[in-house]
């Protein structure tokens, strides 16, 4: 049986089905069919990275896909991301350096998601919405159009029973397993060597109540740490906590392997005795769970590029189908999120019959350019996790440098304006990578200057990235905010000057260290502002910090 149709998405994850659904809230004409070689409904708590959003990929699902609703009553607000430095041993949580949310961090909210729970949901709302999607389907080959007027055509089995679709639009969301990168040879080798372990316990662990110590209780009023994405940080890793709305909790090991072996990590009890060198009050948490255990992945070499993302033959890569960098950052939703906006607007276009050629080569070198960019934060740095003062500069950076650029542009709906990229959005851009490339080696060529620092153990314990002065005064509010043009624009150059004022203070070796917070003394349950100058003489005990709430 041959079957003919417009669109075809090879993949039904999550960004295949948020493909379909952007498609199809935007041309309702359009006939899409999705090949899928799982069968729906998937199991809750499915074994699948890219359970933590961030801003751009929460806004994305939450506002453009319109899952609002979905999103606040079936999974969990996310809590910011959550960042514990080691100390001794790591065998108690209360003497880590931490650094996270003390409150809420809205009104951008975002979201810990349950794959299984959110991929059911998209795959319900596409069927109703009259999108095909043929399940337990395997694709085995695929014949790509060299010419305007030739079709795309797939072979595929399902029910021990050969297929063939042939389509105008072909979109390879097939995941890691690449289909068109392979076929293509489009696979582009990068230089980020990290691997991955990562399993889920069906049960909730809850981070927060790992002590009731009554100071470090307070740094975080809401008493909800367990809904941020916990990163319990070391020299060459980091492990992640993640909450899920289904009951079950995401665990990871996110590591250099030039630094722990691959062989510490290939099963979960070769991963419990990792976890009893490195990170003992873990392993003491999770060890008698492990009658709970759901499921269990290790992963090697997970980075990896790509030569093209989008051609003028009509196909187009999205996801992991295409580029992944690093879970540092929770981005993979964001790259979903620009890619499939992109993939939307130049189908959109071609059925206009508009001639996209022009737009389609920016498109493609802009998601590669920032994708190269976003893998600079990565590479080399694994070394430097366990590094406190390097990590809360890097993590500053890093997060100024996102939602100055282009988390706002993406939120004011500016990446698909060619006119306001060639005016202020592509140098933006290129000022951000010309200034983060330098930054980031001087991060990793200054380590041991920076080991060098001593962060004052009895009065360095907390900060409040987001909620600082410096950062969520005007940043982080950016986001939500109106803007005409010109004042986008005028708002997108401040970000650029403080940017190059943030670089200049970093290169320069100028404490840039962002407020941090300490517990009150004694049985006062308060929480005081301190900056880096101020800290330094409360350790010499020159001055008495004037307490400032933040609950």
């Amino acid at each position: 049986m041959e079957i003919i149709t417009d669109v075809v998405i090879i993949g039904g994850g999550i960004s295949g089905l948020s493909i379909a659904r952007q498609l199809q809230q935007k041309m309702s004409d359009l006939k899409i069919v999705v090949l899928e070689k799982n069968t729906y409904p998937l199991p809750e708590a499915a074994i699948k990275v890219g359970e933590s959003t961030v801003e751009m990929g929460a806004h994305y699902y939450s506002t453009i896909l319109g899952l609002k609703e979905h999103l606040e009553k079936e999974q969990l607000f996310k809590l910011g991301l959550r960042y514990f430095f080691p100390s001794g041993d790591n065998s108690d949580i209360t003497q880590r350096f931490e650094m996270g949310s003390a409150q809420l961090p809205a009104p951008v909210p975002t979201y810990q998601i349950d794959r299984g729970r959110f991929e059911n949901h998209l795959y319900q709302l596409n069927i109703n919405n009259g999108i095909t999607i043929l399940d337990r389907s395997k694709v085995q080959d695929v014949e790509i159009a060299n010419t305007e007027h030739e079709q795309h055509t797939i072979t595929y089995f399902k029910e021990n029973k050969q297929h063939k679709i042939k389509t105008k639009w072909l979109i390879d969301a097939s995941g890691r397993f690449g289909l068109l990168k392979r076929k293509l040879n489009l696979n582009e080798t990068v230089k980020h060597d990290s691997c991955a372990t990562w399993f889920r316990l069906q049960c909730v662990v809850d981070i927060n109540s790992w002590s009731d110590d009554p100071k470090w209780q307070f740094r975080s009023p809401l008493k909800q740490r367990r809904l941020s994405t916990n990163h319990l940080m070391g020299a060459g890793y980091w492990f992640w906590i993640i909450p899920l709305a289904s009951g079950s909790t995401s665990f990871g090991i996110v590591y250099d392997p030039k630094l722990h072996d691959f062989e510490n990590f290939k099963d979960f009890d070769t991963t419990l005795q990792w976890l009893n060198k490195y990170e003992p009050q873990v392993k003491k948490i999770i060890e008698p769970l492990k009658n709970k255990l759901q499921d269990f992945r290790w992963l090697k070499n997970y980075a990896y590029s790509c030569k093209q993302v989008y051609s003028e033959n009509r196909w187009y890569l999205t996801g992991e189908a295409g580029v992944f960098s690093d879970p540092f950052y929770s981005p993979g939703n964001d790259f979903i999120a620009l890619g499939n906006t992109y993939i939307t607007d130049l189908i959109y276009r071609d059925k206009q019959n508009e001639n996209i050629a022009q737009r389609l080569k920016q498109y493609n070198n802009t998601y590669l350019e920032y994708f190269e960019l976003l893998l600079s934060h990565f590479e080399g740095h694994y070394q430097n996790y366990g590094n406190p003062y390097l990590m809360l500069q890097k993590i500053l950076w890093d997060t100024i440098c996102a939602f100055g650029i282009p988390y706002l542009i993406f939120f004011k709906e500016k990446f698909c304006d060619l006119e306001f990229m060639s005016t202020i959005g592509n140098e933006a851009i290129s000022t951000y990578k010309k200034l983060t490339f330098k930054v980031q080696r001087h991060f990793i060529e200054s380590a041991n200057a920076y080991k060098q620092v001593h962060l004052e153990k009895n009065y360095l314990n907390f900060s409040d990235l987001i909620h600082s002065k410096y950062y969520g005064g005007r940043i982080y509010k950016q986001l939500f905010r109106k803007f005409d043009e010109q004042a986008l624009i005028r708002e997108i150059k401040s970000n650029l000057a403080l940017m190059q004022k943030l670089a200049d203070d970093i290169l320069s070796n100028k404490s840039i260290i962002p407020e941090f917070y300490i517990s009150g003394e004694g049985n006062k349950d308060e929480l005081w502002r301190v900056t880096k100058s101020q800290l330094t003489l409360a350790s010499q005990n020159k001055w008495r910090i004037k307490k400032e709430s933040i609950a």
